[in-house]
């Protein structure tokens, strides 16, 4: 019996969060990549419809309503052109507990 033994995988918990850290980090490229293709979009449907030949033959078509995703805070990132550290990971308000 001893060559049935169990094999418990270890986790070193700086690999992990580095691991998290990347797939985070590049899920965010990806986002941003995607509103930056929705914005280029946009343009270019824009620039088609509202100059010469292209709006002789799609002028009549409205312009495209492109919504990107932004936060109160991003908002004010990009009026202010600073952006101030962002707590990831606030504390938690303890729940009120109830009375019985």
């Amino acid at each position: 019996m001893k060559f049935v033994t169990e094999a418990n995988p270890n986790f070193d918990a700086k690999d992990l969060y580095k691991d998290l850290s990347v797939a985070i980090e590049a899920e965010r490229k990806r986002f941003f990549r995607d509103q930056e293709e929705l914005r280029a979009l946009k343009q270019a449907h824009d620039d088609v419809i509202g100059t010469e030949p292209g709006s002789w033959f799609v002028g009549d078509r409205g312009k495209i309503e492109v919504v990107l995703i932004t936060s109160s805070q991003t908002e004010e990132t990009f009026k202010t052109g600073k952006e101030d550290d962002i707590n990831l990971f606030p504390a938690k308000k303890p729940e009120a507990v109830e009375k019985k």
